[in-house]
């Protein structure tokens, strides 16, 4: 996989049921990562309410599968997804800026248009390290509290947990 061929320009309507296109954005502009995310939780949990066929089901009914996809999983940075490549993992970090940070005893100094700009300026770095990693700034629709977060889908069972974890350690603080 690679950022490059994963990013694509389709109607929403072109896509497999189980697939959303999340609207994204690298360096090279904004894009749709095809995706059927959070698959799982943070926890490895299945979200079988998320959708009822496709995907959920093949993991519901597939002890072997599920149980592999899950040992891939890192700490709560990390979920279960398909792409039209097949499965993956959906790595993420989440970054708070002015309008997405709710806490009253923390205060980012940085606008999300400002975070969001240090983030995309850092993928083409983590794509040198990285290269069959795809990574994007993430929809903020699909982000928790619309936070500006940094997504990497990875091929499950390509990299292990100490490895995903050095390539979380290389996003940007």
């Amino acid at each position: 996989m690679t950022a490059q061929t994963d990013l694509i320009t389709v109607t929403t309507s072109a896509l497999p049921a189980d697939i959303i296109g999340f609207k994204v954005k690298t360096p090279e502009g904004e894009g749709i990562l095809p995706m059927s995310h959070g698959l799982t939780d943070r926890w490895g949990e299945i979200n079988d309410f998320t959708y009822k066929t496709g995907f959920v089901t093949t993991l519901l009914n597939d002890d072997e599968l599920r149980e592999r996809l899950i040992s891939s999983m890192v700490g709560e940075e990390s979920f279960v997804t398909a792409t039209l490549n097949g499965w993956a993992l959906h790595v993420e970090k989440e970054y708070y800026s002015i309008e997405t940070c709710e806490s009253e005893d923390f205060k980012p100094g940085k606008t999300y248009a400002e975070v969001e700009a240090v983030l995309i300026d850092a993928i083409p770095g983590l794509r040198g390290a990285w290269p069959d990693v795809t990574f994007c700034v993430g929809d903020p629709e699909w982000t928790y509290n619309g936070r500006p977060c940094l997504w990497a889908i990875v091929e499950p069972g390509r990299y292990t947990a100490e490895q995903l974890r050095e390539l979380l350690s290389q996003f940007p603080d």
